[in-house]
């Protein structure tokens, strides 16, 4: 990788270091080496006395409690907003944490590593967690990350784009998982020592997003989606539109044979009509044409 590096102002007027750095090209590569970068940022920060201050305000009485209060302080005071198009921007912890980054961004990894430094600060056993779940081109690409915890010897899923409902819950369905842990010294709990229990790369079946129709949820649902949602939540919150959408959809696409149909229908509506009229008519007429014979008979 190569990088260059420049002096910045931050927002409290000291100066910070932008750096620069020109990733492998795309793919698990590309992730693997952002991952690296941001543990080393995150074991730095952890050490930093204004991140401790905020791990003391906020510890628990256990570590389940401390890790499910931070939370609360990351999405209380932290806000999801996109990287630029055209790049990766990963902000150090310290700087989201304290506000005095001059860059706006604050997507999953900015969120994901500001929650590790805490976790990290803390003591408690953490690791990063990237995640590929929705439709990409080529499939199966890593497009998410967030946090996981093991507290009481299992691991607790922590996803701050989720916001309050991301605490012990992911996104699903996971077509491919891989997490890293973060400080690959710290003891783990004997449970989670078999193997690779902490850095697996799943694999599972690949999901048929044209099944349940993800060109009608992209334009039904509210922007930005594919940031980080829970389809089942938006499913659940949104099926009205989702419903809707899909009729509208459909209306416009058979719009010409709709229209043809009902002049159809129409028309055969109105021959029926038609010819309905004139055979009461004609019935009508016979009843008063025998009705004037029988009357000269008599």
């Amino acid at each position: 990788m190569s990088a260059a590096t420049k002096s910045i102002a931050l927002l409290d007027g000291s100066k910070g270091i932008l750096t620069r750095e020109t990733l492998p090209d795309g793919g698990d590569a590309s992730v693997m080496a952002t991952l690296g970068i941001m543990e080393r940022l995150i074991i730095r920060d952890a050490q930093d006395e204004r991140v401790r201050k905020i791990v003391a305000k906020y510890k628990g009485r256990t570590e389940r409690e401390t890790a499910k209060k931070l939370f609360d302080f990351m999405v209380a005071n932290f806000k999801y907003a996109a990287d630029p198009d055209d790049r990766e921007h990963f902000t150090a912890p310290v700087h989201i944490l304290t506000k005095n980054s001059p860059f706006p961004y604050r997507d999953c990894d900015d969120l994901a590593g500001a929650m590790a430094a805490l976790l990290t600060a803390a003591g408690i056993t953490n690791s990063l967690k990237v995640i590929a779940w929705r439709k990409t081109n080529p499939p199966g690409q890593y497009t998410h990350v967030y946090n996981e915890a093991i507290l009481d010897g299992a691991r607790v899923p922590m996803d701050l784009v989720m916001r309050s409902s991301g605490f012990n819950n992911e996104k699903k369905p996971i077509i491919r998982s891989h997490t890293w842990l973060i400080g690959s010294n710290v003891p783990l709990p004997a449970s989670l020592q078999n193997g690779s229990a902490l850095h697996d790369d799943l694999q599972y079946p690949d999901i048929n997003w044209d099944g349940i129709g993800k060109d009608i949820l992209t334009r039904a649902l509210p922007a930005p989606f594919g940031k980080g949602e829970n389809v089942g939540e938006i499913l659940k919150q949104h099926m009205t539109a989702i419903c809707v959408a899909s009729v509208r959809q459909q209306l416009m696409a058979n719009k010409d044979k709709i229209i043809l149909a009902a002049s159809a229908g129409a028309a055969l509506f109105t021959t029926i009509g038609f010819v309905s009229a004139y055979a009461l008519q004609k019935i009508r007429n016979n009843k008063r044409q025998a009705a004037r014979t029988a009357k000269v008979r008599a």
